[in-house]
Formats: structure tokens, C-alpha cells, sequence
């Protein structure tokens, strides 16, 4: 599972820019794709305001339509899963935003709207605590640079 930690010092513009890119674009079906955002609380409310306006922009539909944004999830097991997952956490009231879906793309094949949700912990979101992450470790200051030398990371740029 992947995390992407945002902090004070981060653009809350090219934070939500980089969300919508790796949460959403392939359908989420990346193995490097964002699951789990964590905001720092005084950046938090501006990322989510600004998250919530670009997934509204968003285009579900035919990936063969350069318009389109999110494509299908690659099959109908995929499709259900997800779906189950995000009724049951819908059902929790957790969520935050989400893509406005065309119906005719609910008939005609394996669509599923791009949603963020709030979470307090991991558990939460997996629904177990053995859940794995691995987090990204992105850094421009110096400072950060430097203190990202002791983080056990997958990636760090």
C-alpha cells in the first residue's frame, strides 16, 4: 500500500496534482498507485478543498477518448471489490469526495468512480491492522533532504 505524506512545506496545488495522478490515472491499478494521503492538520482543510475541486473536473469513461481522465478497472471481480470496499467505508461516513460517474458507463462495463475518503489510521482503510505500506519519500528543502537519509523507503526522489 502506498502513502504519500504531505507536510507544511509542500504546494498544495502540486500536491493535489500529484494525487490525481497517481490515486486516479490507470483506474488506481498501479502497483505504485497513492492509497493512503496523509495531511499535516495545518495544511489539511486547503489540500482538501483543492482535492475535491480537481476530482469534480475529472472525466470517467472510454480510455480511447483523449478527454477521458479514469478508464475502467480491468475486470468485473476487480469492479466488485472495490466496490464493496468503498460501500463499506461510504457506510462508515467517511467519505470525503467523489467523481461524478455517468450512468451509462455504470451498464456498460467496469467503471468505478474515483473517491477519497477520511480515515483515522490504517486500520481503518484496510480493515485489519497487518496492512503493509510503503511509503515515497519526495523532498525539495535541504532540510528535508538531509533528514530523508535516515527513512527506510521504497522510493525516494
Amino acid at each position: 500500500m502506498n502513502a504519500l505524506i504531505v507536510d507544511s512545506t509542500a504546494l498544495p496545488e502540486q500536491v493535489v496534482t500529484d494525487v490525481i495522478q497517481s490515486a486516479f490515472q490507470s483506474a488506481g491499478q498501479r502497483c505504485s498507485a497513492l492509497r493512503v494521503l496523509y495531511l499535516q492538520d495545518d495544511v489539511a482543510d486547503r489540500v482538501i478543498e483543492i482535492l475535491k475541486g480537481a476530482m469534480d473536473e475529472l472525466h470517467v469513461g472510454d480510455p480511447r477518448d483523449l478527454g477521458t481522465d479514469v478508464g475502467p478497472v480491468i475486470d468485473e471481480d476487480a469492479r466488485k471489490g472495490l466496490m464493496a470496499h468503498i460501500d463499506r467505508l461510504k457506510g462508515e461516513g467517511r467519505l470525503l469526495a467523489e467523481t461524478r460517474l455517468d450512468p451509462a458507463f455504470t451498464a456498460l462495463g467496469t467503471f468505478v468512480a474515483p473517491v477519497a475518503f477520511h480515515i483515522d489510521g490504517i486500520d481503518a482503510w484496510t480493515g485489519n491492522s497487518s496492512a503493509r505500506c510503503c511509503i515515497s519519500c519526495a523532498t525539495r528543502p535541504m532540510r528535508s533532504i538531509r533528514s530523508s537519509n535516515r527513512l527506510t523507503t521504497g522510493v525516494t526522489d
